[in-house]
């Protein structure tokens, strides 16, 4: 027969039994195997396990979440880091930052010979000196450990000037020697400040370092310096409010999307952890 089916059959004395087609197997499994319950009820079981470890885990699950907000920030903040420190250094070569170091470090050390011949006892000498010297081990690295080197440097080179010109020690070819020295100092510690590109560079680079995480690592800044040709800023001092507004906008916009979304999601789980709190008590 080709159909599956039951048929009875009769004997002449009446009894009865049954007969039985055949049935194919396979397609009941094939069948069975799209309705059965048992593998709908294991997805069930796993999920609510699932479930109820996040639940009863909310402690596991904020440390999940806090090392994925790290690890992300890690990782943005790494790439900010090399390419603005990338920028840094194209422009402290290209600018002429280095070279206008350099020659300012020169002219500091030869002021400082004249006067520790004319004024052989001045502190000044060993001040300025130490500086120099500091200065000159930092010309390779854009980044230093002091950013203001350059500053101090120049400060205590202007005293020795001083000190020589108005000075009762120096001759008149000594004063002579001693303004062309500090005159070509000041001319180049002042074109430091000079170089947009690099000024912009640096600035950005020493705000990305100190941001979180970054901030929470020994990295040196970048020297910015003086800029002597700049407008004066006519911005009045803002409120304290309007400050700490200011200052949580440039937080804000300074992160990440994954910052954004892992501190949002932070933010929720914290409020539904002091909401179920206060119900419970």
């Amino acid at each position: 027969m080709a159909d599956n089916k039951n048929v009875n059959y009769t004997n002449n004395d009446g009894a009865k039994f049954r007969y039985s087609a055949s049935w194919d197997k396979k397609d009941d499994k094939k069948d069975g195997a799209k309705t059965s319950p048992k593998k709908t009820e294991k997805i069930k079981e796993a999920l609510t396990k699932r479930s109820v470890f996040w639940k009863t885990n909310r402690a596991f699950a904020i440390f999940v979440l806090v090392a994925v907000i790290i690890l992300s920030s890690a990782w943005s903040v790494y790439r900010a880091v090399s390419g603005d420190a990338s920028d840094v250094k194209e422009y402290y070569e290209e600018d002429g930052i280095r070279s206008a170091i350099k020659e300012t470090v020169e002219s500091a050390n030869s002021l400082i010979s004249m006067n520790e011949v004319l004024n052989p006892d001045s502190s000044l000498n060993k001040e300025c000196r130490d500086i120099s010297e500091e200065l000159y081990d930092e010309l390779t690295d854009p980044f230093w450990n002091d950013t203001s080197l350059a500053k101090r440097l120049h400060d205590k080179s202007e005293a020795i000037y001083n000190l020589i010109v108005y000075g009762d020690a120096g001759s008149a070819e000594a004063r002579a020697d001693a303004e062309r020295l500090y005159g070509k100092l000041d001319a180049g510690y002042k074109s430091l400040g000079d170089s947009v590109n690099y000024s912009s560079a640096a600035e950005a680079y020493n705000k990305t370092v100190s941001r979180f995480p970054a901030s929470l690592f020994p990295i040196d800044k970048a020297p910015v310096f003086e800029h002597f040709n700049a407008p004066a800023s006519s911005s009045s001092s803002s409120s304290g409010v309007s400050a700490v507004f200011s200052w949580i906008i440039a937080a804000i916009s300074g992160l990440s999307i994954p910052q954004i979304a892992g501190l949002a999601v932070a933010v929720v789980i914290i409020v539904r952890l002091i909401v179920k709190r206060n119900e419970t008590k």
